[in-house]
């Protein structure tokens, strides 16, 4: 009847199963065995059916069993577990909770059967299950109820368990070192007491025994004992923790979180040998290496190390001579060099084994010992690698049509190039107070030998003796570290130094010391004080000044004899921005462009403030210039169309002269990578009067596509891309970064006193460099869209950019260039722009993300300008400009490739004729 009612109703017939089955219960005189077989053949039938219930009414009927059995029929864990709880079925509780994998109702079971149980009864039904075992040893860890686990462990005869036990109290106690190895050598008695447990039992009598001697060794060397606390540390025993070596990596690094000293105690063996070194307790150090039979090879390595840590050379000296060394000569050189100990190193190269010794002098830029011992080696290897450094420039003859030039002209670049050869000798002697020194002497030698004329020749081409390409170390011996402020301050001025004189000065003297014209120097009681250029390079200054004064009266276009003439005056009064606006006012016309004088702060590695000399001589290329002048017009679209709110953009642009020549010498601040271009003046009081002047370098330009670029691309861009790199593309977005220097602001936007470059000091030159790469590739893409720029399409200029990026890198971290590059493909890679191939590596533009990843990179750089904060630069700078691993990859491969050229320069011919063709190399 009951069911016909619910197929009524259209209810589920599992209620009237379930009440039928607890009358049947309740009614029923038969055994257990036989009612659930009747419950079972009638409910089978029924799917879903919940037994809870009708289990509940068994066990209130006293039919355990019968309740026990159907719960075995239920599905879910959390509904049967309390009831099979409330019967005292422990066990098959446990079980059904392990089972489900529901931790909170296997702690529900724990817990109970904790409170419930004698704790005997508990620990032997806790471990028959080894997660469960697990989970409660975790509980009672957690709650520190170590005495409890303590009792646990006994009663299971689990010697590791009470012995991981005893460390933990141990270490969890406030105890003198003479206690705790009390305690610790009771605690090893634990573990001799497992068979399976030898090996580390062995390990720990050693490790006691090491304890010891530390504890000794603090008080005898330090007169007092240290409290070892551990406060807080819990082993990660339930995983593994097999020997105490383990255990003293733990202690360590807990010690090192929490600021603690351990001293001796808690160091492992090595770690032992070596701190005696460090003190200088090398009788102690060996009497520890006997007591402990460590094996000679690693206590000469841990010795080695350490000596060469505390720079102790003559002790280092009598372990080489003790005995034969053990482990050779060639980790002495090795350790030694990465300390940037070269001399020292040298001293072992020659114990080494004859094939080692030419890359480990090589190594150390030994380039004179390289050789000789290449050669008694006949290590062709090692002498094509020193040929190669000096030839890692290739040398390219630039090509310059002088038809066009007067007699007059002719001659005036004699004197010009003469000029720039004593601009030369005023940069080396900027750059390092030894170097002019250094460069005479190198030239006398250079007839010595050809080892003698590459060192020269290298030198020359790199003007000086640090590489940027290998991170300014410098390829001659006794040459020390490259000083930050090069020769413009004293080598042992602070920065914090100079802004506290600084502040001490009148306005008109503060503004010189920050300024480009003025070196700061000591006077005879060590104080800082000015001097200008004109009198710090006087006896260089002066004749080349004549010089300029003679050219003045030869050129043929008035312009350019104004500006010589005028730059002759500052040579000797030291006021330059008269002459740079003179230079800016050259004329069209002028055949010969000419820039000379103290201009890019690049070696200026404290401030950026210091202004190095160089010169550049030039004949013009009237037609190429004249197809460019379309682009000045544009420099003001491109400032408004910034993607930076208007208060970044620059209120004061004023249109650049674009020039573009072909080089015929350079001299002084010129070295590689050669310049390709340049956008003068610098000093922003005279860009602020008469604007700037953009100067392309086109003969340069197409050796560095040629020769560098070309190739490059050929290795690092992906296959179906290299159609896209071009001349035209190149050589544009080189004239559009230098006229990008103009965009953006210069001073802070919210002081317009204060210039970007004097906030940013050391990191200008990078950002700056960075700014004007990115900001040319934005304005490319602005003047293709509006046919300003026609037969280059947007593919072109994005991957020859892409090309042109791995050419800059490789100038070296140490360069702005080379670094402002490795921060714009960081970026750019990180915002989807540029992609390295999957399997080859290769890397590619995203024509699709591009675009919108360069407009990022320029408004985040232009802000960071504007802003003048000089730790978002520096934030910037380390996220971005480092070079990483798919890069160097893409690096190794141009091993071969030249790094830049370099150029061949002839003299100017005195009889050269009005109307000839030369060629200057």
């Amino acid at each position: 009847m009951g069911l016909q009612f619910c197929k009524h109703l259209k209810l589920g017939f599992d209620t009237v199963y379930i009440h039928w089955a607890n009358a049947k219960i309740r009614n029923s005189t038969s055994d257990d065995d036989y009612l659930y077989s009747v419950l079972l053949n009638k409910l089978s039938e029924i799917s879903g059916i919940s037994y809870i219930n009708i289990a509940e009414t068994a066990r209130v009927c006293g039919r355990q069993k019968l309740a026990a059995k159907l719960l075995q029929l239920e599905t879910s864990a959390s509904n049967k577990v309390p009831l099979l709880l409330s019967m005292s079925f422990h066990s098959l509780a446990l079980k059904e909770s392990i089972s489900s994998g529901n931790v909170d109702l296997i702690y529900l079971v724990l817990f109970s059967l904790y409170n419930q149980l004698p704790l005997g009864d508990f620990f032997k039904l806790v471990s028959t299950n080894k997660f469960a075992s697990l989970l409660f040893v975790k509980y009672c860890l957690n709650l520190n109820k170590l005495s409890v686990l303590k009792n646990f462990h006994f009663q299971e005869d689990d010697y590791f368990g009470s012995f991981l036990l005893h460390v933990l109290e141990v270490y969890n106690s406030p105890l003198e070192n003479t206690e705790f190895i009390s305690h610790f050598n009771s605690i090893i008695s634990l573990l001799s007491k497992d068979p399976d447990m030898s090996l580390e039992h062995r390990e720990l009598i050693l490790q006691a025994k090491l304890l010891s001697l530390q504890c000794k060794l603090e008080a005898d060397l330090t007169n007092a004992q240290l409290t070892v606390r551990y406060n807080n540390y819990t082993p990660t025993y339930l995983k593994s923790l097999p020997s105490l070596s383990s255990l003293n990596s733990s202690l360590n690094a807990y010690a090192s979180k929490h600021g603690q000293h351990l001293s001796f105690v808690g160091l492992s063996l090595f770690q032992t040998i070596t701190k005696l070194v460090l003190l200088k307790q090398y009788s102690l150090a060996n009497s520890v290496k006997h007591d402990f039979n460590v094996a000679d090879s690693s206590y000469y390595h841990l010795k080695l190390r350490a000596l060469v840590k505390i720079r102790d050379f003559v002790e280092l000296d009598k372990l080489s001579k003790a005995k034969n060394s053990p482990i050779g000569f060639k980790p002495f050189v090795d350790e030694l060099t990465n300390a940037q100990q070269f001399q020292e190193a040298a001293k072992y190269i020659p114990f080494c084994k004859l094939s080692q010794r030419p890359p480990l002098y090589l190594k150390i830029n030994f380039l004179n010992e390289a050789v000789e011992a290449a050669i008694a080696a006949k290590d062709i290897g090692t002498l094509r690698s020193i040929h190669e450094q000096s030839t890692q420039y290739k040398p390219t003859k630039l090509e310059a049509d002088l038809s066009h030039l007067s007699q007059g002209d002719q001659q005036a670049l004699q004197k010009l190039v003469a000029a720039s050869k004593i601009i030369d000798s005023i940069y080396f002697k900027q750059l390092w107070k030894g170097c002019l020194e250094l460069k005479e002497r190198l030239q006398r030698d250079s007839s010595k030998s050809e080892k003698d004329a590459l060192l020269y020749k290298y030198f020359m081409v790199i003007k000086g003796p640090w590489d940027a390409s290998d991170d300014d170390n410098s390829f001659i011996e006794g040459v020390p570290k490259k000083p930050l402020g090069s020769n413009v301050y004293p080598e042992d001025m602070t920065k914090e130094e100079f802004l506290s004189w600084v502040d001490t000065l009148c306005e008109d003297d503060k503004k010189r010391a920050r300024g480009f014209y003025d070196v700061i120097e000591r006077d005879c009681d060590g104080k800082l004080q000015l001097k200008g250029y004109n009198e710090a390079y006087k006896e260089y200054l002066e004749p080349a000044a004549q010089l300029l004064q003679e050219a003045s009266e030869l050129v043929s276009d008035a312009s350019l004899s104004a500006f010589l003439l005028g730059r002759s005056k500052s040579f000797i009064d030291n006021d330059y921005v008269t002459s740079e606006i003179s230079w800016l006012k050259i004329a069209e016309s002028s055949p010969i462009e000419v820039a000379i004088g103290p201009y890019e702060v690049y070696k200026d590695n404290l401030f950026s403030s210091k202004s190095f000399y160089e010169s550049f001589i030039h004949v013009r290329d009237f037609d190429e210039t004249k197809n460019l002048a379309k682009f000045t017009d544009s420099l003001q679209f491109i400032e408004s169309h910034l993607p930076v709110p208007d208060k970044y953009k620059n209120t004061e642009l004023k249109k650049p002269t674009i020039v573009v020549v072909n080089e015929i010498y350079s001299g002084g601040d010129t070295s590689v990578p050669m310049t390709a271009a340049y956008n003068l003046p610098n000093d922003e009081e005279a860009i602020k009067i008469a604007g700037a002047k953009l100067t392309l370098i086109k003969n340069v330009q197409y050796g560095k596509f040629e020769s560098v670029l070309t190739p490059i691309s050929n290795l690092v861009l992906v296959e179906e891309q290299q159609k896209h790199v071009d001349f035209g593309a190149f050589f544009t977005h080189v004239l559009l970064h230098e006229v990008a220097h103009s965009n953006g602001p210069h001073h802070i936007v919210d002081d317009s006193n204060t210039t970007v470059r004097s906030r940013m000091e050391e990191l200008h030159s990078t950002l700056e460099e960075a700014k004007a790469d990115i900001t040319g590739l934005f304005a490319a893409s602005l003047l293709v869209k509006n046919n300003t720029i026609t037969g280059i399409t947007l593919e072109q200029f994005y991957v020859t950019y892409l090309a042109s990026a791995f050419r800059s890198i490789r100038f070296g971290l140490n360069e702005a260039h080379g670094r402002g590059q490795a921060i714009q493909l960081n970026y750019l890679v990180d915002n989807g722009g540029f992609e390295y191939e999957d399997g080859s590596g290769k890397v590619k533009v995203n024509f699709e993300n591009i675009e919108t990843a360069v407009s990022n990179l320029t408004r985040d750089i232009l802000i960071i300008q504007g802003n003048g904060s000089k730790e978002d630069a520096a934030n910037f700078v380390e996220k971005y400009g480092n070079n990483r691993e798919k890069t160097i990859k893409l690096l190794d491969l141009l091993a071969d490739v030249p790094i830049d050229i370099q150029p061949i320069w002839r003299e100017v011919s005195e009889s050269a004729q009005p109307g000839s063709k030369c060629i200057i190399f």
